[in-house]
């Protein structure tokens, strides 16, 4: 199946940070929204024209001013067996633990619905074919279009979908985005720490397998998750919870304070 994210009028609310890259790409937690949905299958984003036009320049090349990528991989295995199923998601909300397991519900479920945040539409379920037909055909057009403007949303609106007895966290203002990385960062560790990818090198560290990682390195509270490529040098003291990133490189003598 595939994934939309689409973005709203509201992402104004959340300049300077959404000014230069899709409010869906800013890094929450242990990642994106794109990347969360990439659980799904593949994502398209409906953004607005600004972006929509850079998107198009990269034709799926790699994002130089925020580092995505433009077109995410299909998962190993499919999160639903209802191929007539489009999941579609407001690019506001925040990627985490609880997210996924809603969506998944929804996904798995497959009914046509839509969940509710305030007046804002946070995601929704419809129905489209393999063939390009189905009975949310024009709606998933105007979403497509739509970005930028609230036309996504006022399709989404207009289509008569049931709410779903569902909740998902959403960004309204910018100390949203603050708020939300802290507490989306245990359950993203989490979710990291169950995929298998890390092995436990020992206590409470957990790491890649290309992952470089000095002797005297201290973790006096985790998780501390160490990504692909990353390195960490002598001497080193971390309070967790920590997410290191990919080709991240933390100096010797240097302490992550909780």
């Amino acid at each position: 199946m595939n994934a939309i994210v689409f973005e709203d009028d509201a992402v104004d609310r959340l300049a300077p940070l959404s000014t230069a890259r899709p409010v869906c790409d800013l890094t929450i937690g242990c990642g994106t929204l794109v990347e969360a949905l990439g659980h799904f299958g593949v994502v398209r984003r409906a953004v607005r024209p600004h972006l929509t036009a850079y998107l198009a320049d990269l034709a799926g090349g790699r994002c130089a001013f925020w580092g995505a990528s433009t077109v995410a991989p299909p998962p190993a295995r499919a999160a639903s067996t209802h191929g007539a199923v489009l999941l579609v998601v407001n690019a506001r909300v925040v990627p985490g633990r609880e997210t996924l397991a809603v969506l998944r519900s929804l996904v798995t479920a497959g009914h046509r619905v839509a969940v509710r945040a305030g007046e804002a539409i946070a995601a929704a379920v419809l129905h489209v074919d393999a063939a390009g037909g189905g009975p949310d055909r024009a709606v998933v057009d105007a979403v497509l279009a739509g970005g930028g403007t609230c036309a996504a949303a006022a399709a989404l609106d207009t289509a008569g979908l049931p709410t779903a007895d569902a909740a998902l966290e959403m960004l309204v203002e910018l100390p949203d985005l603050l708020d939300a990385h802290e507490h989306a960062l245990a359950g993203g560790l989490a979710v990291a720490v169950d995929s298998g990818r890390f092995r436990e090198v020992r206590p409470g560290l957990f790491a890649a397998a290309d992952a470089r990682i000095a002797d005297g390195v201290v973790v006096r509270q985790g998780p501390v998750v160490v990504d692909a490529a990353a390195e960490i040098g002598p001497f080193t003291c971390i309070d967790g919870p920590v997410w290191i990133g990919p080709r991240a490189r933390v100096n010797p003598h240097t302490w992550l304070r909780a």
